[in-house]
């Protein structure tokens, strides 16, 4: 591929870009039998380099080990992520192995931070097999002495259990669980399990166990920190948290930051690697070696005075940045596009493919009209499968290819692969362009993830039919609201999947499911209360008639309110973005795709002229409050005050705490006004914000009093509007006309989802949660201490917290009793708010700075205080919580990259209500994060609409179901803005019938679960245009595998749908002769020019009855039929 020179001189590689740098490592690593290490400035830049190393080559040609950094920060007083800790050992334990041949990838401050000895890894790993010996209690001993913790059931690596003759084990290092039985002492099976389902999946031969940490917690490592404490810190062992916890053999958080401290001595990764090892510097490795000890020393010096928590030196921990260079000069180097002439230099050109310029050439002209051979990538075998429907006619010599290298090796003059490239290359020596599909079409596809379970439309997740069960209410929009009896296979003239809804007598409908936009679950009432009403019968008419007469009146009711605003006017605000773009690069994490699109919102919002009165619904920890900070950057730097309403005072503290954190940079104040905050204190704050010295203020309810005076209040942002009372609602309604709004939430209260989903406010949606945040494991049980303790006991071993929710002051102190006695190695402390405020606000203080194990508490703890090393949460007597409380609560914890666990105790099901019995499996089965929404929907079908709505519209919604009443709304309010006089009762435009009379459905050895094949045809039906239609072909490709041809049908019929919705088309019946049509065309001139081709072709066309058109052919088989279809509605354009 590349002429590498065959020599072991150090060497410049010039002008490598793109993916010349991944092809270029491989082909030094066929070359060279050496260890490759390439050295990258970040986390990011590796994971980039590994990715596209498995693009470009096969995985069995190339061997990639990687070793990633902790991510944490020096000195930090949190642990690394379990998973990151598991891939350390694990190449630990391989590069010692003698690995002496493959590209290892890290960033280059790894070489820095030391590691343990060989002979740790070595000694403390092992391997079993089947039909080998295996005593118990001596396997006992040594899991122990390696760090595994005893459970009564494996979930997370590091563990293991012990029943029987059945051994339990998650080794570090590995990805699975292992069952291992014995027969005697002898290993008779070793099987894979799901931790999850506890059923065995597979069996293997033999598996190995590394120790579960870098460092020996055994009793003479223990002794040997002990000792050592006492030796280098002169503070009092008896007050140190960690000294006791290590004493008990409890872990604590932040542990392996004292590695020095169990081990005799450390080691350096160079002590791993071999001695003739090549060693490629991807960026200036000199600097990023030098930014790092900085960053090393400035934490050290800021945290060294902590006395809970005195610190080993720098040097015990890591190597120096000098010493580490000293290190490199021992190995082959090769530095990337580094300006240096003394050294070998070697010439890749290669260059970054910009955008094409088609001008009026089509994609085909520009391939003929360019000698290089061409390769597209494209993001998934989704994706393919589109492309290369898109190519087949105008470019049929694309040939496919596995991988990259395949095609390089190849000299096919076209190609196609599926791979997800940053950017495009060309590689001039060989006359090849690499496209990604996103330069040559336009746009990248999101790809959405797998375990996102539903969409960030508002709209979508209240109609989706993933939650339709059997029995369930459903609506349709002709017929009403009947109930939901399966799926059912129907060959009429076509195979088909129909759903069977049944009506009252007994009589069935089947809807086919390309018709499912007329479909919809009903929300708005329990299943028992929601009507069912008889076919044929005009009681759903009546009923539709009614809710459509009281639509109009709402909707005119909401004009006058956006009449109000526009009339109200408001201050549109005038962006710095170089100054604003400054701010956002304090944010130290990557945005959501959901974020960045809520944060443009809110934007666009400030910089209307009308007042912006916006909803950000996410899950707790999604970055509602990035958002908020954006918001609030955006109004001061442009000279407008901002208020920040809060439902706690815990939760002021929290948020002014981040909030001066995030602005320290910039001159904008930020104070805080609540019960924490002397009466001196108060006065000057009241007074800044009067004078106009006050920018940004966080606080209670104190904010809302009309006697404060606030000179240039241009934005009120309120974090979780359900927690207050009416009086403070009715005094944000008054701010509201005047002022830009923005209300964050975690689980709406539908009064809320009502006014945002009805236009009335704007919403958006944030659904997908953080690169590293886990879902959070849901259980409901009833009392039981050991369950309960050994849910305490697995977060406190792995170095944790844990919430103890009480919910009732008077017996909360016994509750911590009983919790000590159930626990008694832990520290157990309680919050409540009746406790006087200093005291409470230590407590909390305490907890975060993790000087105790276990908070027992009320729900006090329910809103935004982040304790990111909590991550279980006991809540007792959960049937007395609301839905909305029990969401909030639970996302309290799992806002680390560690795996939560939630156990919702009650005393039985049987002596729950039937309201909190529904309450506690939706919450139990939604643990998807981003569920808040969702839940809210859930809320209001159990609870009903009237209670929460308001009894005005409640009514209406009972009878024709939530879905139906929001589509009305919106279609009056529409009309309404338009001044056009709108039927609610007429049909909407987009009920079209098509009927290719071919099989059109997604197969059921194709998609086994019929909830999961619902979801599908309601988005399916529900795509506003092709894209979005590709789109799901896409996910379906990449999720199931190819489609089969019935689904493939069934998409060719949405999509002529959707064309036919343009051509005001209302029915198209298609046989194996002839296409009938029928019209609804408002323009005259149309049905002259189908006069017109009657005349000129009058073998082909017919006219029929009712503005109706018959056109005659040879439609016989199904890609006859659907091209001829496709091929009448362009003629008919």
């Amino acid at each position: 591929m590349f002429d590498l020179p065959h020599n072991n001189q150090n060497q410049n590689w010039m002008q490598v870009k793109g993916l010349a740098l991944p092809l270029a490592v491989a082909e030094l690593y066929q070359q060279t039998d050496n260890l490759i290490l390439v050295l990258t400035d970040s986390v990011h830049h590796s994971r980039q380099l590994e990715e596209e190393l498995a693009l470009v080559s096969a995985q069995e040609n190339l061997a990639v080990l990687h070793f990633p950094v902790w991510d944490t920060l020096p000195y930090d007083v949190f642990s690394p992520n379990p998973e990151i800790i598991s891939e350390r050992l694990n190449f630990l334990q391989q590069i010692s192995n003698h690995r002496d041949h493959g590209i290892v990838v890290m960033p280059v401050q790894n070489l820095m931070q030391k590691v343990p000895p060989k002979d740790f890894i070595k000694g403390r790993s092992f391997q079993v097999k089947i039909g080998e010996q295996l005593v118990l209690d001596q396997w006992r001993q040594r899991l122990d002495k390696n760090g595994y913790h005893h459970v009564t059931e494996v979930r997370e690596a590091g563990e293991y259990v012990v029943r029987g003759g059945v051994l339990d084990i998650f080794p570090m290092g590995g990805l699975d669980a292992f069952r291992i039985e014995l027969f005697d002492d002898e290993v008779e099976s070793i099987r894979i399990f799901d931790t999850d389902s506890q059923l065995t999946i597979q069996q293997v031969e033999h598996i190995r166990v590394m120790p579960a940490n870098e460092f020996p917690f055994d009793d003479k490592a223990r002794e040997l920190f002990l000792s050592r404490f006492r030796e280098y810190f002169d503070v009092n062992t008896s007050r140190s948290e960690i000294y006791q916890d290590v004493r008990k053999g409890l872990n604590f958080s932040g542990i392996e930051h004292y590695l020095p401290m169990f081990h005799e001595s450390l080691s350096d990764v160079f002590a791993y690697l071999p001695a003739d090892a090549t060693v490629v510097h991807c960026h200036n490795s000199s600097d990023v070696l030098a930014t790092w000890e900085k960053q090393i020393k400035a934490r050290y010096e800021d945290r060294r005075h902590d006395l809970q928590r005195p610190l080993v030196p720098p040097d015990s921990l890591y190597l120096s940045a000098k010493y580490t260079r000293q290190l490199l000069t021992d190995y082959q180097q090769i530095w990337i596009n580094a300006p240096r002439q003394d050294v070998q230099q070697v010439n890749f050109h290669s260059s970054l493919i910009t955008k094409p310029d088609f001008e009026d050439r089509s994609i085909t002209d520009y391939f003929n009209q360019n000698p290089d051979r061409v390769l597209i990538a494209l993001d998934s075998p989704g994706r393919l499968d589109i492309i290369r429907d898109k190519l087949k006619k105008a470019q049929p010599d694309f040939v496919f290819f596995d991988r990259i290298d395949d095609f390089l090796a190849d000299n096919k003059p076209r190609g196609l692969t599926v791979a997800a490239i940053e950017n495009g290359v060309y590689l001039k020596q060989h006359g090849v362009r690499i496209y990604d599909e996103g330069l040559l079409f336009g746009r990248r596809v999101s790809r959405r993830q797998q375990s996102k379970k539903f969409q960030a439309n508002p709209e979508d997740i209240i109609s989706n039919l993933t939650d339709l069960h059997l029995d369930s209410p459903i609506v349709h929009i002709d017929h009403g609201v009947g109930r939901y009896r399966g799926l059912k296979m129907l060959d009429y003239d076509g195979e088909a999947e129909y759903l069977e809804l049944e009506y009252a007598g007994g009589d069935k409908l089947f809807v086919p499911v390309s018709s499912l936009h007329l479909v919809s679950r009903y929300s708005g009432a329990g299943s028992e209360a929601a009507p069912w009403h008889k076919l044929g019968s005009d009681s759903w008419s009546k009923a539709k008639q009614k809710a459509a007469k009281k639509v109009k009146d709402v909707a005119a009711e909401l004009l006058s309110i956006y009449a109000l605003r526009e009339a109200a006017g408001g201050q549109p605000i005038k962006i710095n973005e170089h100054e604003y773009r400054l701010f956002c690069d304090g944010f130290p994490f990557t945005e959501t795709d959901d974020q960045i699109q809520a944060i443009e919102a809110v934007k666009k919002d400030m910089q209307a002229s009308t007042h912006m009165d916006r909803v950000i619904c996410g899950d707790v920890g999604f970055g509602k409050t990035e958002i908020a900070m954006r918001a609030a950057y955006l109004a001061a730097n442009d000279g407008q005050q901002v208020i920040m309403l809060v439902p706690t005072t815990l939760l002021a503290q929290q948020h002014y705490d981040n909030f001066l954190d995030r602005f320290a940079p910039f001159p904008i104040r930020v104070e805080l006004l609540s019960r924490f905050v002397s009466t001196k204190q108060t006065k000057a704050v009241i007074d800044g914000l009067a004078d106009g010295t006050v920018d940004i203020v966080i606080g209670t309810h104190k904010l809302l009093n009309k006697n404060l005076k606030i000179k240039n209040l241009g934005l009120v942002i309120v974090d979780e509007e359900q927690r207050f009372g009416v009086r403070q609602k009715d005094r944000l309604k008054q701010l509201k006309a005047d002022v830009d709004l923005l209300t964050l939430t975690a689980t709406p209260i539908p009064r809320t989802l009502n006014s945002a989903l009805s236009g009335l406010r704007d919403l958006s949606i944030i659904a997908t949660p953080p690169k590293a945040r886990l879902s959070i494991k849901t259980q409901v049980i009833e009392w039981n201490k050991s369950l309960i303790n050994e849910a305490c006991t697995r977060e406190i071993q792995r170095g944790g917290q844990v919430y103890f929710l009480h919910n009732e002051v008077q017996t909360i102190e016994q509750m911590a009793e009983q919790v000590q006695k159930i626990n008694p190695k832990a520290r157990v402390r309680v919050a409540h708010g009746q406790m006087h405020e200093k005291e409470l606000q230590q407590v909390m203080v305490d907890f975060h700075k993790q000087r105790f194990n276990i908070l027992v508490c009320t729900t006090i703890i329910e809103s935004g205080i982040d304790i990111p090393n909590a991550n279980t949460m006991i809540i007792n007597r959960a049937d007395k919580l609301g839905l909305a409380q029990l969401h909030q609560l639970r996302g309290r914890v799992g806002r680390s990259h560690h795996k939560a666990f939630a156990y919702l105790i009650i005393p039985g099901w049987k002596a729950i209500t039937k309201d909190a019995k529904k309450r506690l499996e939706a919450i139990e089965s939604l643990e998807d994060l981003g569920a808040g929404f969702t839940l809210a929907t859930h809320d209001m079908e159990i609870r009903g609409s009237g209670e929460l709505l308001g009894e005005e519209q409640s009514g209406q919604i009972h009878n024709i179901g939530f879905n139906l009443y929001c589509e009305m709304l919106e279609r009056a309010v529409d009309a309404l803005k338009k001044g056009e006089d709108i039927d609610l009762m007429a049909d909407d435009d987009n009920h079209i019938d098509v009927e290719l009379n071919i099989p059109a459905l997604i197969p059921e050895d194709y998609i086994f679960d019929v909830y999961t094949r619902l979801t599908f045809y309601k988005r399916m039906n529900n795509a506003k245009d092709t894209d979005s239609l590709d789109n799901i072909r896409a996910e379906l490709v990449d999720r199931f595998g190819p489609l089969p041809e019935h689904a493939v049908n069934l998409f060719h019929v949405l999509k002529i749908k959707l064309r036919a919705v343009k051509g005001h088309i209302t029915r198209l019946i298609a046989t194996e002769d002839h296409v009938d049509l029928k019209f609804n065309h408002p323009e005259e001139s149309f049905y002259t020019g189908l006069i017109k081709l009657l005349q000129t072709e009058p073998q082909r066309f017919k006219p029929l009855p009712d503005n109706g058109l018959r056109y005659v052919g040879d439609f016989e088989t199904a890609e006859q039929r659907i091209d001829g279809v496709y091929q009448l509605i362009e003629t008919l354009a």
